[in-house]
């Protein structure tokens, strides 16, 4: 990888504080190139192939009910697990009711730059961090003006997904300490929470359970 960066005088300044000889704008470009040329690897150097994937457990296709937390179910939800055919991954097809009016969402999960990182690849541009910790896929992310967490538990017989919907909007702040030791804590208002759980009723071989 190679890199160009340009910075003010003070800022080369500080990072060079001994001068520079002749001109000084001529100086500082070449010598920023030198510095970013000189502790960069060879154009061919490529970063390792991700390879990993999420575990077999995982594979199936899983049903249940979505519901609001406190309120009646909302609708059916599905969600398709299964290795895809040409790279790392798996598929992270999202189905939410039935039939005609089911609103499909075929996502995947690719691998990301760790053994516990992946993305989900929504495939319309947009794609959301995912940590593997232990049996639980843990995601977050913000849209508008809410604040998503999001996680799927994996256990012998379910997989138990929930969304957890927070305002961006602080609403009450209280603090302890003071001066450099104080800490404060900014509240947000909880809007929404949730909760699937989902049984397998179809192995990726696809014999139903």
């Amino acid at each position: 990888m190679h890199c160009v960066a340009i910075l003010d005088d003070s800022a080369v300044s500080a990072m060079w504080p001994w001068g520079f000889a002749g001109e000084k704008g001529d100086d500082m470009l070449w010598l920023m190139l030198f510095m970013f040329a000189a502790t960069t690897g060879p154009l061919d150097e490529a970063p390792p192939p991700r390879t990993h994937t999420l575990p077999a457990e995982w594979h199936g296709v899983w049903s249940g009910s979505l519901e609001r937390v406190g309120d009646d179910p909302l609708t059916t939800m599905h969600l398709e697990i299964a290795p895809l055919e040409d790279r790392p991954g798996v598929t992270w097809r999202l189905t939410y009711g039935d039939g005609r009016n089911a609103d499909v969402r075929d996502y995947e999960l690719i691998p990301g730059v760790a053994a516990d990182r992946y993305y989900i690849d929504e495939k319309n541009g947009i794609q959301l961090d995912a940590r593997l910790a232990g049996d639980t896929l843990h995601c977050a992310f913000a849209m508008r003006e809410t604040l998503a967490f999001s996680s799927y538990v994996l256990t012998d017989e379910t997989i138990t997904f929930e969304i957890a919907i927070f305002s961006t909007a602080a609403t009450a702040e209280s603090s302890v300490g003071e001066g450099e030791n104080e800490l404060v804590v900014t509240n947000y208002q909880p809007l929404a929470l949730q909760r699937a759980t989902l049984r397998r009723v179809m192995n990726t071989n696809d014999e139903p359970q």
